[in-house]
């Protein structure tokens, strides 16, 4: 069986390697030469496992995740996310939205964005008032440069 997620970047850079969850822990496979991605293109990391042998969970990509520069999006959005084949083939089918736990190893070419938050892992308490400052975020640049652009937020 091929298992595999779709996935873009905001930037570009190259991916060095593939990480993947077969049972039982996660696995690397590190590429001989790095490949280069652009930014905001589609691609699929996969890799093939025996049958019985990939973990996955249901609904998982049912509203993507995102992590710095890269983005498993929703489902919804590409024509279906968490993709398999039950062959040694490209996965092009997808059901149920499932994370079948496959990731790369990136490397921007280019600086990124980098948020310190000062009150690590922020939350809000349920019983905060409305307006109520829960983490202050600083960002920069992952050379060190300053920010100097907008932030902004919208509702989760």
């Amino acid at each position: 069986m091929t298992l595999g997620v779709k996935f873009w970047s905001s930037q570009s850079g190259t991916i060095s390697a593939i990480r993947f969850y077969p049972v039982p822990g996660w696995q690397v496979a590190n590429f001989a030469s790095p490949i280069t991605v652009s930014a905001n293109t589609t691609y699929i990391s996969a890799y093939y496992c025996p049958v019985g042998q990939g973990a996955g969970d249901p609904n998982e990509l049912k509203n993507g995740v995102m992590n710095g520069p890269l983005t498993a999006p929703a489902s919804s959005a590409v024509g279906g996310n968490g993709v398999y084949n039950s062959k040694n083939a490209f996965p092009k089918s997808s059901q149920q939205a499932s994370n079948y736990y496959v990731d790369v190893l990136f490397t921007p070419t280019g600086p990124s964005l980098v948020l310190s938050f000062n009150r690590p892992n922020p939350s809000i308490p349920p019983n905060a008032p409305l307006g109520s400052v829960v983490a202050s975020i600083t960002p920069t640049w992952s050379d060190g440069s300053q920010f100097t652009g907008i932030l902004s937020f919208g509702p989760p």
